[in-house]
């Protein structure tokens, strides 16, 4: 009777290894990033902040090579540090929630237009804040800002360059408005020199 059951044991043990049972149900831990909103510059529209923000997270997260803290997550421990310890620095106080948060990364996102041009930046911070990596890019039209931030987040994730699709530029408000002023003057005076020939027929009549 032992000898049988040393035989199921083997058996046993033999088709379910409880080594490989423990990896499969462990899968290794993702790197944790943190993404803050972009900082806007005054003379831009704010909605970017958040647009932007979206763009970068999104990326992040469709790669599958890291779990995302949320700037909300970031900025709730920030706040609770600021009334736990209403002496610390903006910067101790910025270290301590990314590590007490288990953030490896830190993303800072930046936007600003100088003369016709826009100018998008992300940089890498480390747990210490120590700058790891800066990626820029620059664009001639507000619509193509969101494709900018797609190609930098592409670049530090070492993936593909995504595809960029083509945007016109857009006319403003008084720039349409002005084209509709010219077409009505053209047809208002194509009519009053149609009318004016119609005239000149029946006088020669």
């Amino acid at each position: 009777m032992k000898q049988l059951s040393f035989i199921i044991f083997l058996g046993a043990s033999t088709l379910f290894p409880t080594s490989s049972l423990a990896q499969t149900n462990t899968a290794p831990a993702k790197p944790k990033i943190g993404s803050m909103k972009f900082e806007v510059a005054k003379d831009l529209n704010p909605s970017l902040s958040g647009l932007l923000y979206d763009t970068l997270t999104e990326q992040v997260v469709n790669s599958r090579k890291f779990t995302v803290v949320d700037w909300e997550s970031i900025d709730r421990m920030l706040q609770y540090m600021a009334k736990s310890q209403p002496n610390l620095s903006q910067e101790d106080a910025r270290k301590q929630a990314v590590n007490q948060l288990g953030i490896q990364q830190l993303y800072l996102g930046s936007a600003a237009k100088l003369g016709s041009k826009y100018f998008l930046s992300v940089k890498v911070l480390n747990l210490d804040l120590s700058v790891d990596k800066v990626e820029k890019e620059s664009v001639e039209i507000e619509g193509q800002m969101v494709d900018a931030v797609a190609t930098i987040t592409a670049r530090l994730l070492e993936l593909p360059p995504p595809e960029v699709k083509a945007v016109a530029a857009v006319e403003s408000k008084p720039a349409r408005l002005l084209a509709c002023l010219r077409r009505r003057r053209e047809s208002r005076s194509s009519t009053v020199s149609a009318c004016r020939l119609s005239r000149c027929r029946r006088a020669r009549r």
